[in-house]
């Protein structure tokens, strides 16, 4: 349904990068950008005055939620939710700390999907800019809101997406609070740093808050399907940094800030530990570390 076709240097006295620069927004976005509205005129909860569902249950998706969202953190589109009356897809374009997000409702359904809700609630690490959306989605017609998002500083948790909508004649509403797919990495760019680099930067790091491990909870993936997830999520994997077999490192820098640039550098290992797979990260940031660490780990923790 629906349609969405449509380098840092981290040796001593390196100067940081400028943020590269942004690149052309998406043709589809364009009109609608130009009359967006601050997220502050938004209820804290769009869903307060929703009218009970007096027929059958509540609407559930059709599919695994939390499985769409770990495809989309590791790509630029894709499906964020469905059900039997609704599709949602995303197409998302990150330059530095900002993304643009097309969100495209589509109905299903052959009647119309009534009350509408479509909202993105603050954040304090964002600037987040929603789109107006219509309170009705018409049988078989698609709908496309753009959200602009500025990230300002770390973060542990995404900005979320309250969805919801009535199907009047049934009697049935939908009211589902869902993560957008704007993780840490999303505002990540990969970058080289030399193996002698990476080696004097990583025992400078001596422990936490700034150096974090984590097991995972699965059987050991390969080493091949760790490089290609860590690709998938903006890090760079180096190669001759660490000899040891089944060790993949990598490299980024996170990016937030606005109008004031920040930019944290951040490594990464992944490595048999006593018989687990773990994966530390350091970086010269609390949150920054904490925040990484989980989103790999989840990502990672999903490949078995």
């Amino acid at each position: 349904m629906y349609c969405i076709s449509c380098s840092a240097d981290l040796s001593e006295g390196a100067e940081e990068p400028a943020p590269p620069a942004a690149e052309p927004q998406p043709e589809a976005l364009s009109p609608a950008l130009a009359a967006l509205a601050p997220l502050a005129q938004v209820s804290a909860n769009p869903f307060a005055d929703s009218p009970p569902a007096h027929g059958a249950g509540p609407i559930q998706p059709i599919g695994d939620v939390q499985a769409w969202y770990r495809a989309l953190c590791c790509s630029t589109s894709g499906l964020l939710y469905e059900d039997p009356y609704l599709q949602v897809g995303l197409r998302i374009t990150a330059t530095g700390p900002s993304a643009q997000v097309g969100m495209f409702l589509g109905n299903k359904a052959g009647q119309a999907l009534e009350r509408l809700v479509c909202a993105v609630p603050p954040a304090p690490a964002f600037t987040l800019a929603l789109g107006s959306a219509p309170t009705v989605i018409e049988a078989g017609k698609q709908i496309m809101v753009p959200l602009e998002v500025t990230c300002l500083a770390p973060f542990t948790a995404p900005p979320t997406l309250q969805l919801g909508y009535t199907l009047a004649a049934e009697g049935r509403t939908l009211a589902r609070t869902l993560d957008l797919p704007l993780p840490v990495t999303r505002f990540c760019q990969p970058v080289d740093v030399p193996a002698s680099v990476f080696t004097a930067r990583w025992a400078q790091v001596a422990g936490a808050p700034f150096k974090l491990s984590q097991p995972l909870k699965s059987s050991a993936p390969a080493p091949e399907q760790v490089a290609a997830v860590l690709g998938s999520l903006h890090l760079l994997v180096l190669d001759g940094v660490d000899s040891t077999p089944g060790t993949v490192c990598a490299a980024c820098v996170f990016h937030c800030g606005a109008p004031q640039a920040r930019q944290v550098p951040c490594m990464v290992k992944v490595e048999q530990v006593e018989g687990h797979v773990v994966v530390t990260v350091a970086t010269a940031d609390a949150m920054t570390t904490d925040s990484l660490k989980r989103h790999l780990v989840q990502q990672l923790d999903a490949l078995v």
